[in-house]
């Protein structure tokens, strides 16, 4: 019987494994899908309002022609509609599996859910690079050859410079979307990390046979942090104060304390989830494009290693 549930265990486990892996794999096939369409449209878009060849006896070609007001827009709006729409955007199909996830309802899910958040930054910072790259394709060449004539010349030179503040404005435009997408999962993330984090630390206490005092309703329940600055959002969690029952310490003696609550394998369990909490902090605050991610890192660090120092 405890060979069979041992193998139930192992199971799990390899399910849990082979569940995030399929995760991972849908989530590279959508930001990989993504890709390729915005990258072929931008293409499309580029031939379609691209100029006329200019031949010599050519006397109706307009210079004008060559404006960006309409292929970049055209662009901005199928990038609005890809990333944004409310039911098929981008953003609309994360949220989908972050509350699929959340369906599942127990404490692995939280775990999970991490994992996932870690994943969507890196892939999602991926991809936007990628489309930026993708943007630049639809830069129209400088034409100076096309013309003979120097104000020709100046015209066409004009018309390079315009679409490139046109591409320029593209790329800032996605740079918006990337961080709007980035401090959202950030902040969800950091809310998350720091409660689960929290839970594991106690339940390492709790489960030596350890009281703790769960603090009145009011006083710190729902307690904000604001250290964390910007780094969290506006509710970054903070963790509630909760000592051990003294009269239960009295009760169990020195040996109770020592094969328990101050046991060093039991002490040293809560830093093993601080060091996780860690890797994937600084997978998700250290990896970004350049917002402001070492001030928002420190902070973060700051945060988890004060909240490990108030635990103790």
């Amino acid at each position: 019987h405890g060979k069979s549930g041992n193998d139930d265990s192992d199971s799990d486990e390899d399910d849990d494994h082979l569940d995030m892996d399929s995760m991972r794999q849908k989530l590279s096939n959508l930001f990989h899908r993504v890709n390729e369409v915005c990258t072929a449209e931008f293409q499309l878009i580029s031939n379609v309002f691209s100029s006329p060849p200019v031949g010599k006896g050519d006397a109706t070609f307009d210079v004008t022609s060559l404006s960006d007001a309409v292929p970049f827009q055209v662009a901005r709006t199928l990038l609005q509609r890809v990333i944004s729409d409310p039911r098929d955007g981008l953003q609309a199909r994360i949220n989908d599996l972050l509350e699929s996830i959340d369906r599942r309802g127990d404490f692995d899910a939280g775990t999970k859910k991490l994992d996932t958040f870690v994943v969507i930054h890196e892939k999602a910072a991926g991809l936007f690079t990628m489309l930026k790259d993708s943007a630049q394709t639809m830069l129209m060449a400088n034409n100076k050859s096309r013309g003979d004539e120097d104000q020709r010349s100046e015209e066409y030179q004009a018309v390079s410079d315009e679409n490139k503040r046109a591409v320029a404005s593209l790329i800032q435009y996605l740079t918006t979307q990337e961080m709007s997408l980035s401090s959202s999962h950030r902040r969800g993330y950091l809310n998350l990390e720091l409660r689960l984090l929290h839970h594991e630390c106690c339940y390492c206490l709790d489960r030596t046979g350890a009281k703790l005092v769960i603090p009145k309703r009011g006083k710190d329940n729902g307690r904000h942090n604001q250290s964390m600055g910007q780094a969290g959002g506006p509710a970054t969690y903070e963790a509630p104060v909760m000592p051990l029952d003294k009269h239960h310490l009295k009760k169990i003696g020195f040996s109770g304390l020592l094969n328990g609550v101050l046991k060093s394998s039991v002490l040293r369990q809560p830093l093993m989830h601080a060091t996780d909490s860690l890797a994937r902090a600084r997978l998700m605050f250290g990896m970004g494009q350049g917002f402001g991610d070492m001030d928002s890192t420190a902070r973060v660090i700051t945060g988890i290693f004060s909240q490990m120092c108030t635990f103790y």
